[in-house]
């Protein structure tokens, strides 16, 4: 963000930024009735949605048809783990 002032006014201009390089997650709880929300960049549309309940076991599982909002409801699994894999 740049900054440009005057007496009356103050504007700000976005100035360009490289795209991470991996995104990142963002996971909320919500209740009435207990959801979890995953959330990440929308640019990364190339990216699938996985889980799993146990950080023991090697594989992920593909939550199929997920945009970059998934909401799971209701919480199947107090220990569930996500990530997003390309």
């Amino acid at each position: 963000m740049k900054a440009i002032y005057s007496p009356t006014h103050l504007t700000l201009t976005a100035v360009s930024a490289p795209d991470p390089a991996n995104p990142s997650l963002s996971i909320g709880r919500q209740n009435q009735p207990l959801q979890a929300l995953v959330c990440w960049p929308s640019e990364f549309t190339n990216f699938g949605l996985y889980f799993k309940t146990n950080l023991n076991q090697a594989d992920w599982t593909l939550i199929p048809a997920v945009t970059n909002r998934f909401i799971e409801n209701p919480l199947a699994n107090p220990q569930e783990y996500f990530e997003l894999i390309n």
